[in-house]
């Protein structure tokens, strides 16, 4: 069995991590139900999904899910070979912005006890040319149309920027503003601008993964671990790092740079996904992500990636 990555817990109110348990099968292709033990009719909103269809002379972009930015770069992974980074904004439990999923069950038992809840959900539906090859002929249009579709329906800002290295150019969505819990907009800093000086050393690349956490964490008083790896689909793998050793420095640089040149390092283009949630008592995660390689498509094919459906 392969279990869905989860960067950091859905579930924004803590204690409530026996309230939805759900295991998921991974098949090749869409995946099946998971085991629904919670039967909050607010479950069937959240349904995940993300697929990339081929017509002629264009292609549709779909996603959908309480973080359809997240469905939006496993598609473009795995359909077309494109490195999207995703970075959650800080998540405050504005009620207005949130579905509550507790368990019916849970609370029969526990008539006093905290909810679970996750941010409500988005759908992004994006039509895009393709150049000769049969690729995007225009990927920052093509994500800023995405950007401007999520940020219309969910109370968060996200901008698109680009992380270029040799291993391959790397888009990120980097979030702009959230709200605060009275449901004012705030655009506190994006935790992965927090700038990071590495004095020249040599040393495991898990390491240095570690101390962009570590100041990280001291920088915005959040506490971040760095970092797990996942498939282009969202599946965890294991440890990010190799066993190799690296010379590397870094003086005031993005914290999102910094592990852009990690992942170089690895021979990997640079994918991040990050985010933290003011109430979680779980640790906010800067992950890294593997990047499918580019796919030949053809008129009327579908690439569909793992999703709840």
């Amino acid at each position: 069995m392969r279990l869905r990555i989860g960067l950091l817990s859905a579930v924004v109110l803590a204690g409530c991590a026996g309230v939805w348990a759900q295991t998921v099968e991974a098949p090749a292709g869409v995946a099946t139900p998971p085991t629904q033990t919670n039967r909050n009719p607010n479950m069937d909103l959240l349904a995940e999904s993300g697929a990339v269809n081929w017509h002629d002379g264009i292609a549709t972009l779909t996603a959908a899910g309480p973080y359809p930015l997240e469905r939006v770069a496993d598609a473009l992974s795995e359909c077309l070979g494109i490195a999207l980074s995703t970075e959650r904004p800080l998540q405050i439990a504005f009620a207005d912005d949130l579905l509550d999923v507790t368990a019916p069950n849970w609370l029969e038992k526990h008539p006093n006890g905290p909810h679970a809840f996750v941010s409500k959900p988005a759908k992004v539906s994006v039509d895009f040319r393709l150049d000769a090859a049969g690729n995007p002929a225009d990927v920052m249009g093509m994500l800023k149309e995405v950007a401007e579709q999520v940020n219309e329906q969910q109370p968060y800002g996200f901008e698109v920027r680009t992380l270029q290295r040799k291993t391959g150019m790397g888009y990120v969505m980097v979030p702009t503003s959230t709200h605060d819990a009275a449901g004012q907009l705030i655009a506190p800093q994006p935790f992965l601008d927090t700038p990071i000086t590495i004095k020249r050393q040599t040393a495991a690349i898990a390491d240095f993964g570690g101390m962009v956490a570590e100041q990280v964490t001291q920088a915005t008083g959040f506490h971040f671990e760095c970092c797990l790896s996942g498939d282009g689909g969202g599946h965890i793998l294991s440890s990010a790092w190799s066993i190799g050793r690296i010379e590397y420095e870094a003086v005031q640089k993005p914290a999102r740079e910094v592990i852009a040149d990690l992942m170089e390092a690895e021979g990997q283009p640079p994918r991040i996904m990050s985010g933290c949630e003011a109430a979680s008592t779980w640790p906010c995660m800067i992950n890294v992500q593997r990047t499918g390689a580019l796919p030949g498509q053809t008129v009327g094919h579908t690439c569909k990636i793992l999703g709840y459906r």
